[in-house]
């Protein structure tokens, strides 16, 4: 904001009065936005949402078959985080060998294993939330079966890829350790 003494201005009548006015700060021309950049910005944006709904499409198809077939490692970054309650791997190498560990382990402990996708919902924009329940039949000579419920929180990049998921709320359900007998008179 600047000051101009009213005496330098001609047809003032008050000389003792000042005008103020703010003078506009000069726009360099590489801070306006051409029209080539809204494109590309828009074509970013366009990308974002087709990755990500691939990405929440494969999850959505191929998680439940997670202990039988291999995933679409496509969809993550190469630096991808993976977080349990227990443990942290970063990278996509130590993701995919996570992955086929379940599946190795799932073969030698388990008859039969299934996962359901119990909910699917996206809290913020960049963040996606599916809850899960794995069921299992357990070699053995008893006759039981297992439960684990969780959630997998997937989070995306400005690309839409995934750079980190997080397992929590891990609960393990597993069958009472004896039969309920019924007193009988």
């Amino acid at each position: 904001v600047s000051a101009i003494d009213a005496r330098d201005l001609p047809g003032v009548k008050n000389p003792k009065s000042r005008l103020y006015w703010q003078f506009p700060a000069p726009v360099k021309e590489d801070y306006k936005i051409s029209r080539e950049e809204e494109e590309e910005e828009e074509e970013d944006k366009q990308s974002y949402y087709v990755n990500m709904g691939h990405a929440v499409r494969s999850i959505r198809e191929e998680f439940p078959l997670l202990f039988y077939k291999e995933l679409n490692f496509d969809i993550y970054r190469d630096d991808i985080v993976f977080k349990d309650p227990m443990n942290t791997f970063m990278g996509i190498d130590n993701y995919k060998s996570i992955f086929g560990a379940l599946r190795f382990h799932g073969r030698i402990f388990f008859r039969a294993l299934c996962v359901d996708i119990v909910s699917v919902w996206q809290p913020t924009e960049n963040t996606l939330m599916i809850r899960w329940t794995v069921h299992g039949i357990p070699r053995g000579p008893w006759e039981t079966r297992g439960r684990f419920d969780g959630t997998s929180e997937y989070k995306f990049d400005k690309n839409g890829k995934i750079y980190e998921h997080k397992v929590d709320n891990i609960a393990i359900n597993s069958p009472p350790k004896f039969q309920m007998l019924t007193v009988q008179e």
